[in-house]
Protein backbone atom coordinates (compact mmCIF):
# COMPACT_ATOMS: atom_id res chain seq x y z
CA UNK A 1 0.00 0.00 0.00
CA UNK A 2 3.11 2.25 -0.67
CA UNK A 3 1.76 4.15 -3.30
CA UNK A 4 -0.95 6.45 -2.25
CA UNK A 5 -2.01 7.36 -6.19
CA UNK A 6 -2.74 3.48 -7.18
CA UNK A 7 -5.52 1.97 -4.97
CA UNK A 8 -4.54 -1.16 -4.22
CA UNK A 9 -6.59 -4.14 -3.38
CA UNK A 10 -6.44 -4.18 0.13
CA UNK A 11 -7.34 -0.27 0.05
CA UNK A 12 -10.16 -1.62 -2.37
CA UNK A 13 -11.45 -4.23 0.25
CA UNK A 14 -10.98 -1.99 3.21
CA UNK A 15 -13.45 0.97 1.74
CA UNK A 16 -15.99 -2.18 0.69
CA UNK A 17 -15.92 -3.31 4.07
CA UNK A 18 -16.39 0.43 5.30
CA UNK A 19 -19.47 0.64 3.22
CA UNK A 20 -20.69 -2.26 4.26
CA UNK A 21 -20.52 -1.35 8.11
CA UNK A 22 -22.42 1.97 6.45
CA UNK A 23 -25.45 -0.11 4.95
CA UNK A 24 -26.02 -2.16 7.45
CA UNK A 25 -25.60 0.74 10.20
CA UNK A 26 -28.24 2.57 8.36
CA UNK A 27 -30.41 -0.45 7.86
CA UNK A 28 -30.56 -0.90 11.02
CA UNK A 29 -32.03 2.48 11.92
CA UNK A 30 -34.68 1.94 9.54
CA UNK A 31 -36.02 -1.70 10.13
CA UNK A 32 -39.27 -2.37 10.22
CA UNK A 33 -39.10 -4.59 13.11
CA UNK A 34 -37.10 -5.24 16.17
CA UNK A 35 -36.23 -8.67 15.18
CA UNK A 36 -34.84 -7.14 12.00
CA UNK A 37 -33.39 -4.70 13.70
CA UNK A 38 -31.23 -6.92 15.83
CA UNK A 39 -30.50 -8.93 12.98
CA UNK A 40 -28.97 -6.52 11.32
CA UNK A 41 -26.78 -5.28 13.93
CA UNK A 42 -25.66 -8.94 14.15
CA UNK A 43 -24.20 -8.66 10.87
CA UNK A 44 -22.68 -5.13 11.50
CA UNK A 45 -21.32 -6.68 14.58
CA UNK A 46 -19.55 -9.37 12.42
CA UNK A 47 -18.51 -7.24 9.27
CA UNK A 48 -16.88 -5.00 11.93
CA UNK A 49 -14.82 -7.59 12.59
CA UNK A 50 -14.13 -8.49 9.38
CA UNK A 51 -13.01 -4.70 9.01
CA UNK A 52 -10.90 -4.94 11.87
CA UNK A 53 -8.87 -7.58 10.67
CA UNK A 54 -8.44 -5.96 7.36
CA UNK A 55 -7.22 -2.86 9.17
CA UNK A 56 -5.11 -4.73 10.86
CA UNK A 57 -3.35 -6.97 7.67
CA UNK A 58 -3.40 -3.67 6.37
CA UNK A 59 -1.25 -1.77 9.02
CA UNK A 60 1.54 -4.36 9.11
CA UNK A 61 3.80 -4.09 11.71
CA UNK A 62 3.24 -0.38 13.04
CA UNK A 63 1.26 -0.11 16.15
CA UNK A 64 -0.50 3.11 17.85
CA UNK A 65 0.85 3.56 21.55
CA UNK A 66 -1.80 2.47 24.18
CA UNK A 67 -2.45 5.86 25.98
CA UNK A 68 -2.69 8.39 22.95
CA UNK A 69 -2.78 12.00 24.08
CA UNK A 70 -6.14 13.67 23.88
CA UNK A 71 -6.78 16.76 22.36
CA UNK A 72 -5.74 20.04 23.97
CA UNK A 73 -8.24 22.44 24.70
CA UNK A 74 -8.05 25.15 22.86
CA UNK A 75 -7.52 28.40 25.40
CA UNK A 76 -10.29 31.29 25.07
CA UNK A 77 -12.19 28.76 22.51
CA UNK A 78 -15.40 28.35 24.97
CA UNK A 79 -17.90 28.20 22.31
CA UNK A 80 -15.84 25.07 20.37
CA UNK A 81 -15.60 23.87 23.93
CA UNK A 82 -19.10 23.86 23.93
CA UNK A 83 -19.91 22.40 21.06
CA UNK A 84 -17.28 19.76 21.11
CA UNK A 85 -19.15 18.86 24.47
CA UNK A 86 -22.66 19.15 22.75
CA UNK A 87 -21.58 16.61 20.39
CA UNK A 88 -20.13 14.29 22.75
CA UNK A 89 -23.19 14.10 24.92
CA UNK A 90 -25.50 13.63 21.51
CA UNK A 91 -23.29 10.58 20.84
CA UNK A 92 -23.09 9.19 24.27
CA UNK A 93 -27.19 9.41 24.21
CA UNK A 94 -26.98 7.75 20.53
CA UNK A 95 -25.13 4.94 21.67
CA UNK A 96 -27.28 4.49 25.01
CA UNK A 97 -30.34 4.39 23.01
CA UNK A 98 -28.69 1.45 20.67
CA UNK A 99 -27.57 -0.28 23.80
CA UNK A 100 -30.88 -0.17 25.43
CA UNK A 101 -29.32 1.98 28.56
CA UNK A 102 -31.33 4.39 30.31
CA UNK A 103 -30.48 8.36 29.44
CA UNK A 104 -28.25 10.16 31.49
Amino acid sequence: MGDHKNATPDVLTLGARVAEIEALFSSALTAPTEFTERQLFAQLAQAAGRLSKLAENAAGDFAIPAAMPGPRPHAGRARIRRRIAWTEQTADRIIAKFQGEPPA
